[in-house]
């Protein structure tokens, strides 16, 4: 539906979006270009709400803030920013904002998101990681990792010494001095 700020007689589309009988309200200019995206097979662009969530959960100037506010979020496990818990809400405002290395992954698929220091950590696997479930993007691990995440899951805590991790970053595995994780 055309919204209200393109519409010759704002009020027939404020009403149909303040009875919510309308899945999406966009401009005019971008109405034609959706239905073009349908035809195809392509999506319908996400929903108002959904990008106003989202700028408001990815809102700074950082690359990762930038992007998180340009994914299709719907498109992964963890659907619609607006839809998501006030948990996660936390706990990645807290992520996003922190100066250390730091990734959430979240539900059955442990779906990623981190900032910025975390960013360069991962190197090549960036941007697709954003976004993506830890075990596609980080495959040479997950072996290691499932059993760990599956110990965490189930309450217990994990502790790690001298553990080797070899792991991809720009094309090639680390040094084993490098890809040593010790908690």
């Amino acid at each position: 539906m055309q919204d209200e700020e393109t519409a010759d007689e704002p009020a027939m589309p404020r009403s149909v979006v303040e009875a919510e009988a309308a899945d999406r309200v966009l401009p005019l200019h971008e109405i034609g270009k959706s239905i073009v995206q349908l035809v195809v097979g392509g999506e319908l662009p996400p929903a108002r709400e959904d990008v106003a969530a989202a700028h408001e959960l990815f809102a700074g100037s950082g690359e990762v803030a930038s992007l998180g506010r340009k994914l299709d979020w719907a498109a992964t496990a963890l659907a619609p920013v607006g839809g998501w818990p006030d948990t996660l809400w936390t706990t990645v405002r807290v992520a996003l904002a922190s100066p250390l290395a730091m990734c959430v992954l979240w539900g059955p698929h442990h779906i990623q998101i981190y900032n910025d220091s975390y960013r360069r950590l991962i190197g090549g696997k960036h941007p697709a990681g954003l976004g993506q479930a830890n075990r596609d993007c980080w495959p040479e691990v997950w072996h290691l990792n499932e059993p760990i995440y599956a110990q965490v899951l189930s309450g217990e805590a994990v502790e790690l010494r001298e553990a080797l991790y070899p792991i991809t970053r720009h094309g090639g595995g680390l040094p084993p001095r490098l890809g040593r994780c010790a908690a």
